[in-house]
């Protein structure tokens, strides 16, 4: 069953869950953004990447990349999407850097907690 199937059966087929890879990339897409920096396009996408991590990725790996993370959501929005001009395409951030921390850091106590008043519970030991 691919992808598309999962979706068509309202089964959020790995919806939120990035790879360590595609957290990289869209990390490095929303540092930028942060930063005040423009939208990416995949040949500087690929140098950026470089330069952050010393992972040096062709051009189609960050593309494959971006090809998972579009198809993943988060709190029922796309991490990010893309426009062209010309012959090139942008990548442009769909979330802030703030929000990406804030869900990353849910999701960590989510793993950890059932609810809120499970991790008072536990807090309230220490």
């Amino acid at each position: 069953m691919n992808q598309l199937d999962y979706r068509r059966r309202g089964v959020p087929f790995m919806e939120r869950t990035l790879s360590e890879s595609e957290d990289l990339v869209i990390s490095t897409i929303l540092k930028n953004a942060e930063n005040g920096g423009k939208d990416f396009q995949l040949y500087t996408l690929s140098d950026a990447i470089y330069e952050r991590s010393q992972k040096k990725w062709q051009p189609q790996t960050v593309s494959t990349f971006i090809k998972r993370i579009s198809a993943k959501e988060i709190n029922g929005h796309a991490y990010l999407s893309f426009y062209k001009e010309g012959r090139f395409t942008y990548y442009h951030p769909e979330l802030s850097m703030r929000e990406y921390k804030d869900y990353k850091i849910k999701d960590l106590l989510s793993l950890c907690f059932n609810d809120i008043e499970d991790m008072k519970d536990y807090i309230s030991k220490y």
